[in-house]
C-alpha cells in the first residue's frame, strides 16, 4: 500500500506534464496568422470621412486585382488586450504579370493600410514611400515583396514600416 502511495504523486506529475492546452508553442501563445489574398474584378474606393477627418478606403466591385495582406499577431492567454493586426491593400490592372512600384509610382497602386487592436489608432495610412514588387506565378498566385512606409492621412502624422515577401492567392 505504501509503495502505491509513493507512485501516486509521480503519476500525477506525469499526467499533468503530458496535458496540452493546444497552443502552438510553450509560452501559451498562438502563432501569428497571415492571409494574403487577391480579389479579381475589384477596386479600392477612397472616400473622405468628415467625421474622423481622414481618407477611408473600401474594396468594391471593379476592373482590377486587389491584393490584401492581413497580419494578426500571436494571441497570448496571459496577456490582456494584446490584440494587434495590420492590413495592407493595393490594386493592379487585371492584365498585369509583373510590376515594380517605388516611391511616387506607389500612388498609382492606391495602396492603403490600417492597424487594428486594443492599443493602436484607427487611422488609415496611405502608402507613399518604399517599394512594392510582384510577379505572377500562375493564374491563381503572385509572389509579392513589400518594403514601404505607411503614413497616416491625419494630423499629427504617424508612420510605420511594412516589410514582407509573401505568396498571394486568388480568393474563391
Amino acid at each position: 500500500m505504501k509503495a502505491s502511495l509513493k507512485i501516486l504523486p509521480i503519476l500525477f506529475v506525469l499526467v499533468f506534464l503530458g496535458c496540452s492546452d493546444d497552443k502552438a508553442n510553450d509560452n501559451g501563445c498562438d502563432d501569428d496568422i497571415i492571409t494574403a489574398t487577391i480579389l479579381d474584378n475589384s477596386n479600392i474606393l477612397v472616400t473622405y470621412n468628415d467625421e474622423f477627418d481622414r481618407n477611408d478606403f473600401s474594396i468594391v466591385a471593379g476592373n482590377k486585382l486587389v491584393f490584401t495582406y492581413d497580419f494578426t499577431a500571436a494571441q497570448c492567454d496571459d496577456i490582456s488586450d494584446d490584440e494587434f493586426g495590420q492590413v495592407l491593400n493595393f490594386e493592379l490592372p487585371l492584365n498585369s504579370s509583373s510590376f515594380v512600384a517605388s516611391d511616387a509610382d506607389i500612388l498609382g497602386l492606391d495602396a492603403y493600410s490600417y492597424r487594428y487592436g486594443a492599443w493602436v489608432s484607427s487611422n488609415r495610412f496611405q502608402i507613399q514611400q518604399g517599394t512594392i514588387a510582384g510577379e505572377k506565378l500562375d493564374d491563381n498566385r503572385w509572389e509579392i515583396t513589400v518594403n514601404v512606409t505607411a503614413t497616416s492621412t491625419t494630423t499629427p502624422t504617424e508612420e510605420y514600416t511594412i516589410a514582407f515577401t509573401e505568396t498571394f492567392e486568388v480568393e474563391d
